[in-house]
């Protein structure tokens, strides 16, 4: 995980980020997560998630990206769309997949709650309870030992019935639903396109997704099932790549701005990408956090979401009690109350006015403050605000993985980018 503050006033940007990165289950503390970019350009991009797009680390990235680039760009949205010309450049949309396309499409098919994992699950929960109930006790030993022959297989195979063909691909298409309402899906792609791929990528190796459930008995149209639903997390995938933002200052701005985006990858030259944020050239005071914040939210907007939300709970549960004890009354008074009580239950108040105190009592003298501080003053509360989501956890996580030197800059009008501290 990565904590990253950035804070902006009319004097510019106060940008700070911790450098823990976690590779092969340990957290390392020297990852580079803040790159500038060199004069005459005024602005500099911070990544959180996965410290490579496209197999490609990002610090080779941008240092290509700004090596293409000819002169400052008018804004930071404008920095932002010529990032995504470049990233599908590095994709070449011809022949084969590329291995990195390979690689990307798979990363959803394997590895925990995902397409493998979701599918053996259903045959766990639903093939298997089938056939223990229909076996003979030596043939459900054999079916338990998952080293199957050939002729065991077509066997179980031919035991297959409709109506259990037909259940695996309900709970099939009902994996793809959750999927669905769960994950956003980008513009600009296709579960139909996203297909395609995907029957390349198997195509391309000489396999099939059958040949991944071995040991279990062959369920008409697997193949296409698994696409299927592969495809939907293609489509939708989750947040756990890239967050790419860019601030400073335009060559139209006179104050800074800021855009940024989630990045996935790139497959066949589409750019699979969501949530497009921007902020505008003012100058108005602005603070955006990055990655993991929940200390940082208690502290600056007193936001708990834990106390929140079991306060709320605690609050619709004595109302529920009320609603219903209301009920047994026939008197007209007491129905319209009990309106009133179903209405409070609705519209979680409690939820609301903790939120509304967070920023009344917290949020809004913290936010006078920033736009009153020099913009010195703004870069070392930005590196605490860090220091405090770090220290948070290291007492609260296992395996903390925020945490290292803080690395601390700022970008003005003025000077452009510069290090307040760095940890090179």
């Amino acid at each position: 995980m990565t904590t990253q503050v950035v804070l902006m006033n009319g004097l510019g940007v106060a940008l700070a980020s911790d450098s823990a990165v976690t590779a092969g289950g340990k957290v390392l503390n020297t990852s580079e997560k803040i790159f500038a970019l060199p004069a005459p350009h005024k602005a500099a991009l911070l990544t959180s998630g996965r410290a490579a797009f496209m197999g490609i680390p990002w610090e080779v990235v941008f240092s290509a990206w700004s090596e293409s680039l000819d002169r400052p760009l008018a804004s930071m949205v404008d920095y932002r769309e010529s990032l995504y010309k470049f990233l599908r450049s590095t994709v070449p949309n011809n022949g084969e997949l590329t291995r990195s396309e390979r690689d990307y499409l798979m990363s959803s098919y394997w590895g925990k709650d995902n397409v493998y994992s979701l599918v053996k699950k259903i045959y766990s929960e639903l093939v298997q309870p089938h056939f223990e109930s229909i076996l003979e006790p030596e043939d459900w030993e054999s079916f338990c030992e998952g080293e199957w022959s050939d002729e065991f297989r077509d066997r179980m195979s031919s035991l297959v019935s409709h109506e259990l063909s037909e259940a695996f691909a309900t709970e099939m298409e009902k994996l793809g639903n959750e999927r669905r309402e769960k994950q956003e899906a980008p513009e600009g792609i296709s579960e139909a396109q996203a297909f395609i791929w995907i029957q390349n990528y198997w195509t391309q190796i000489e396999r099939d997704p059958q040949q991944d459930f071995s040991a279990w008995p062959v369920i008409p149209n697997l193949a296409k099932l698994v696409m299927h639903l592969h495809s939907a997390f293609i489509v939708h995938p989750d947040f756990s790549d890239s967050n790419v933002n860019v601030v400073g200052f335009g060559v139209g701005d006179l104050f800074p701005s800021a855009a940024g985006t989630f990045v996935n990858g790139c497959v066949r030259g589409t750019l699979i990408k969501r949530w497009e944020g921007y902020s505008d050239s003012t100058n108005g005071t602005r603070n955006f956090f990055f990655g993991q914040d929940d200390a940082i939210s208690a502290l600056f907007r007193g936001e708990d979401w834990l106390l929140s939300n079991t306060a709320s709970e605690a609050n619709r549960e004595a109302l529920s009690q009320i609603y219903d004890k209301l009920g047994e009354s026939q008197d007209e008074t007491i129905q319209m109350a009990r309106e009133y009580v179903k209405q409070s239950m609705e519209s979680d108040s409690v939820k609301e006015r903790i939120m509304n105190a967070g920023r009344e009592e917290r949020q809004e003298p913290f936010r006078k403050a920033i736009g009153m501080s020099p913009i010195l003053d703004l870069a070392e509360f930005s590196a605490q605000l860090v220091g405090v989501q770090a220290a948070y956890a290291a007492m609260t996580q296992e395996n903390p993985s925020v945490g290292g030197v803080v690395d601390v800059a700022i970008i003005t009008h003025k000077n452009g980018f510069e290090w307040i501290r760095h940890k090179h």
